[in-house]
């Protein structure tokens, strides 16, 4: 028969708590916080799994910049912007469809940045609407570039971001298809119109071709 004394000496039958231990939470000064965990997090389980076009018809209700900066969100939204055609013809990023028949021609738009965020580099004038009789709708605008706000280091940023998708915007939608040097407008509509220089691209001016046009 074991004494008292062995009893004592003998370890316990009991199971220990080390397994209780391991299901203890984590304090939350050790916590991994998001900033130190990276840049790596996936977008929402919600917002992926929504329908397409429920996506699509929320994305439509935001303002034009706010619309053209989810892109930055994540790759969801990014892929979003490029695959919608309602959305990149919101965003000027893609022809409107245009009819050929007077009476089906929507008013013609101006891209809102021209307003907003690129007032202060380009001064637009419309100089006349020219509607043949039958057939396409060609618009004649005056749009100076003022080139001294090159000068300015936060315009070069912009311009040398090849990705920007501002370049890649028309300026009007329908899209203007007629481009013509600034100059153009004292022969216009008269006897030396011949003379004017005008640039033609039936697919429509882009807010980079108004930049980058090498002869303004």
């Amino acid at each position: 028969m074991p004494t008292r004394s062995d009893e004592g000496c003998q370890p316990p039958q009991e199971t220990t708590e080390l397994p209780m231990r391991q299901l203890l939470p984590l304090s939350i000064h050790r916590m991994p916080s998001p900033a130190a965990s990276g840049r790596t997090s996936v977008a929402p389980p919600t917002l992926i799994t929504l329908p397409y076009e429920m996506l699509e018809a929320i994305l439509l209700l935001l303002p034009l910049q706010d619309l053209l900066l989810c892109q930055r969100v994540c790759h969801c939204l990014k892929e979003m912007v490029a695959s919608s055609k309602p959305i990149r013809r919101a965003l000027f990023l893609e022809p409107s469809q245009l009819s050929t028949e007077l009476s089906q021609w929507e008013q013609l738009k101006w891209n809102p940045f021209l307003e907003t965020k690129l007032s202060n580099s380009l001064t637009v004038r419309v100089i006349g609407v020219h509607r043949s009789r039958e057939g396409p709708v060609k618009m004649v605008a005056h749009v100076r570039f003022r080139k001294e706000t090159l000068t300015d280091p936060d315009w070069a940023d912009i311009l040398l971001n090849e990705d920007a998708s501002w370049k890649s915007m028309l300026v009007t939608q329908p899209p203007a298809t007629l481009l013509m040097h600034p100059a153009a407008s004292l022969f216009w509509k008269t006897a030396m119109e011949h003379q004017a220089q005008f640039f033609h691209d039936p697919a429509g001016f882009t807010l980079l071709d108004l930049v980058d046009c090498p002869d303004w």
